[in-house]
């Protein structure tokens, strides 16, 4: 399943691998190097031991975005240019506050695409090893939460086929963690059948 949709970055789902502690997510999280390394090793490894660990899934959801950076750039030079010429023209005529609500209107559209793109920052990461099932989430503002659930104990509930408000929950002595919320539902679809086949030979081991 490795690179299917844009917003997965599969690793390891279809069969198990090893390893070895301690485990730095870097390569997932290259923006925050630093923090992720102090805080990531020290609450899924803490002080054990470094024999190998296999992992029965590893993967990182994030937003879908169809605009890059480049493509962001591109979209604001062509409407701050369109409306540069309508406000000039316009100030021309004589009619200089359309001018000014040319420039708010520009203003107004970049401050959306970049809280767009500051929302795209959130993902959760899945790890499931010998020591349990871990998910690591990064919200817009950096903020780090960590949860672990014990595979054994863990239902995986969503609907199939999936409704627009379909939630993937991962049910675990009582309590519900939603995970993918930003996905679409056939995404959670192909997430909830990873983490089952996951589970499942989490248990058979």
């Amino acid at each position: 399943m490795n690179g299917q949709f844009d917003c997965f970055d599969w690793s390891a789902c279809d069969s198990p691998g090893t390893l070895k502690k301690p485990w730095s997510p870097r390569k997932h999280f290259s923006h925050m190097r630093a923090l992720y390394d102090c805080v990531i090793r020290a609450n899924l490894w803490g002080m054990r031991d470094t024999h190998e660990q296999t992992i029965y899934l590893d993967a990182t959801l994030r937003p879908h975005r169809s605009l890059d950076q480049r493509g962001f750039l591109l979209v604001m030079i062509a409407i701050g240019g369109c409306g540069f010429l309508i406000g000039f023209a316009f100030f021309l005529a004589g009619a200089w506050p359309v001018a000014g609500f040319c420039g708010l209107e520009i203003a107004l559209v970049y401050i959306a695409f970049r809280l767009n793109f500051r929302d795209a920052r959130r993902c959760e990461h899945l790890l499931m090893t010998d020591d349990g099932l871990h998910i690591v989430r990064t919200d817009p503002s950096g903020t780090i939460q960590h949860i672990r659930l014990e595979p054994s104990w863990v239902t995986v509930q969503m609907d199939d086929p999936p409704r627009h408000e379909s939630q993937l929950i991962l049910k675990s002595h009582g309590q519900g963690t939603e995970i993918g919320r930003f996905l679409q539902p056939y995404e959670r679809v192909e997430v909830a059948k990873a983490l089952r086949n996951a589970i499942q030979r989490y248990r058979t081991a």
